[in-house]
């Protein structure tokens, strides 16, 4: 993996500055255009490779790591967050995201102790490290799109997705999961991203913080990296070697929320991290 550097304009700057990057499309930044429906007739009305990602940098001289954020310039209704979860899903013939928030909701809650509820859990669980990040985000998710009747597709109820990774000074990438509201630099990120889009709907979210959501970004990402997310496997499991004999299972739109996360290393070694990455070095930043 190469070794990402920061631009050298950026080099001396502290800890405390942050970049910003003019807007660009997924589809500009790739060169190409995204082949959005896959085939599946019920994602023809679905298109977000053209609205425009706000990149912003930062770099922490303390720790030597690149910190990036992207934040889609448009929000995604239930409907779309189904389509989302539907495009990049091994196997996804619908896109009503009541289907994935069902199944979602019988893990979440600990009351429900079926015996299928808790073979499905317990599927789930064997994500290792991801099983925490994931539950405590699907709970959100699942409580924000809920709200609004999910077949309406003109919900005022939105999610805006946050691309969130960071690069280290021998060049590895990782994801990060935070929220814009950690510290100071991801709360003026937040802040000027408000400011600069058009996506004023976040100013109606009871948390406009986490209406900002990086797992949805994960999932975007994937949906820009068809050549990755098209080769996962239709049916993908969790073994057990206990009581519970797991078989492998069909990878539909609930199941991928957690399939992107065990495959993100693959995202962050793809055209898009990498094209991102090119485009915030060599282009003129705005200090915020």
């Amino acid at each position: 993996m190469p070794n990402i550097a920061m631009p050298e304009n950026e080099k001396s700057y502290s800890t405390e500055t942050i970049s910003a990057i003019p807007p660009i499309s997924a589809n500009q930044l790739l060169g190409t255009t995204l082949e959005e429906k896959r085939g599946r007739p019920h994602l023809s009305d679905f298109s977000i490779g053209n609205a425009p990602i706000h990149f912003y940098s930062i770099y922490h001289s303390d720790t030597q790591v690149t910190e990036f954020f992207g934040i889609l310039n448009k929000g995604l209704s239930p409907k779309e967050f189904g389509q989302l979860l539907s495009a990049i899903a091994p196997f996804g013939d619908t896109d009503e995201a009541y289907d994935a928030i069902k199944d979602w909701g019988r893990i979440l809650n600990i009351k429900n102790q079926t015996l299928e509820t808790q073979l499905l859990r317990k599927q789930h669980s064997k994500m290792g490290p991801f099983w925490g990040i994931l539950m405590k985000q699907l709970d959100f998710l699942r409580e924000h799109l809920m709200t609004k009747n999910l077949l309406n597709p003109s919900s005022q109820n939105e999610i805006v997705p946050l691309i969130h990774w960071q690069v280290d000074n021998s060049g590895k990438r990782s994801w990060l999961y935070d929220y814009l509201n950690t510290n100071t630099f991801s709360e003026r990120i937040r802040d000027d991203f408000i400011r600069k889009s058009s996506a004023d709907h976040i100013l109606r979210f009871k948390n406009k913080d986490q209406g900002i959501n990086p797992l949805v970004g994960i999932y975007t990402t994937a949906h820009f990296e068809p050549e990755i997310s098209w080769k996962w496997p239709q049916h993908e499991g969790f073994h057990s070697t206990d009581d519970f004999d797991i078989p492998t299972q069909l990878m539909g739109m609930a199941q991928v929320a957690g399939q992107a996360l065990r495959h993100g290393e693959e995202l962050l070694r793809g055209n898009f991290i990498q094209a991102a990455e090119n485009y915030i070095k060599q282009s003129s930043v705005n200090l915020i």
